[in-house]
């Protein structure tokens, strides 16, 4: 099997909620994922939202060294620029792939 280096980002929404369960839940969050392993998501703000201008966000997973304290590997990160719409976020994730790709963090 050729397995080559992906050149974009991947996408898959997650499950929208049904039920009694769907009467307070919002857009459900889109994962980014890359190589098949999810490196973060974008963010609707629509759940019990305090702020209501925050808009559309992206979330990535980052290396982090771990402390005595925090064994995590990793960390979130929240990017400063907001979007219109799912697909504004998911258009610049992938034009900035280059960028992204190397901040994100991939359990080995």
């Amino acid at each position: 099997m050729n397995k080559t280096k992906p050149r974009k980002f991947t996408f898959k929404n997650e499950a929208r909620a049904t039920g009694l369960s769907s009467v307070g839940a919002g857009t459900p969050n889109i994962n980014i994922r890359l190589a098949g392993v999810d490196v973060g998501y974008i963010d609707f703000n629509n759940r019990w939202n305090s702020k209501p201008d925050l808009r559309i966000q992206i979330h990535l997973m980052v290396p982090r060294e771990p402390t005595p304290d925090w064994s995590a590997k990793w960390k979130w990160v929240t990017l400063k620029k907001q979007f219109d719409s799912g697909d504004e976020a998911k258009v610049f994730v992938n034009d900035n792939f280059a960028e992204i790709s190397k901040m994100v963090f991939i359990e080995e």
